[in-house]
């Protein structure tokens, strides 16, 4: 697509953050400049006329609440992008009331992060590939409310599970271009199907579908036991689908963990996540990644 005339600044004290959210913005021809920390993104904000600022919270010298703070006092003020981790939860609540239009946690899926960007900045400029049928929505929206019901739930049981200390490395872009790849192939396998079985497949495939819906978002996956009590080091994961019994994530890795505590961003709910526990079925070599198929926790 062609997405020109706009400009946003990324402000984050981790350069590998800075030149990996720039790079996708630039993927959108968004005009991209970046500054280490709150006071330098204060002067570039003054000096440019800025469609959008994403930021960090925790940096040096000027806080990123400061700096959102200051910049949603101003005029014409840019769109505000908040970039957190899973332990500022005051601050995040703060920011929201005070009307940032975006909070993401991390870790980001920086295509995810652009088309957002986008999509605020002008919601005319999204990509063909970044709209699901109002089918699919209406179903993503269905499994992520159910999942935010189930979240509560195990919220206090949870509490403290997510938090880490420093921010994880995201999955690689190959992640999500061979998830890409998958769909693909698994679109060309059914048409391909033998015709004897095609019937048969086409219902089995078609009955898959309505129950799972495509998302588009990295996880923050910690190890954990079946009474809820962590047990490994938290890593991020990209996820492929998601029902309301389940979701399928890839990941470059294997876990020997029986249970992983997951946490993703809703696409179609603002402002919420979900917060689960799931027991892991299947963790097996596809490709150079492991494909993960969890099942959701419903109960004790």
């Amino acid at each position: 697509m062609e997405f020109t005339g706009y400009r946003a600044l990324v402000v984050d004290d981790e350069p590998y953050v800075r030149d990996l959210a720039s790079r996708s913005l630039a993927k959108r021809s968004l005009q991209c400049d970046v500054a280490s920390d709150g006071e330098e993104a204060l002067v570039l904000a003054s000096r440019y006329a800025y469609d959008a600022v994403i930021t960090d919270l925790r940096m040096p010298r000027c806080h990123g609440h400061s700096l959102a703070a200051e910049l949603l006092a101003w005029p014409n003020r840019p769109k505000i992008i908040v970039l957190t981790g899973l332990a500022e939860p005051r601050l995040v609540e703060d920011l929201r009331h005070r009307g940032v239009d975006e909070v993401l946690h991390k870790p980001i899926d920086f295509d995810e992060l652009a088309s957002r960007v986008a999509s605020l900045i002008d919601p005319a400029f999204v990509d063909d590939d970044d709209i699901e049928s109002p089918k699919s929505q209406l179903l993503l929206s269905k499994i992520e409310i159910s999942l935010t019901e189930l979240s509560e739930m195990f919220a206090e049981r949870l509490e403290g599970i997510f938090e880490v200390d420093e921010a994880l490395i995201d999955p690689p872009s190959a992640v999500n271009d061979y998830i890409i790849r998958l769909e693909e192939e698994e679109a060309l396998a059914e048409q391909n199907a033998p015709n004897g079985s095609k019937k048969a497949r086409a219902a089995e495939v078609m009955k898959r579908r309505r129950e799972r819906a495509r998302v588009k978002a990295v996880a923050l996956a910690v190890p954990v036991t079946r009474h809820f009590v962590r047990c490994g080091q938290p890593f991020s994961l990209a996820l492929r689908d998601v029902s309301e019994s389940g979701v399928r994530l890839l990941h470059t890795r294997a876990s020997s963990s029986e249970y992983l505590a997951l946490k993703w961003s809703c696409q179609t709910l603002p402002f919420r996540e979900i917060e689960v526990v799931s027991k892991v079925m299947r963790c097996e070599p596809l490709s150079r990644f492991y494909d993960y198929g969890c099942q959701f926790v419903l109960a004790d």
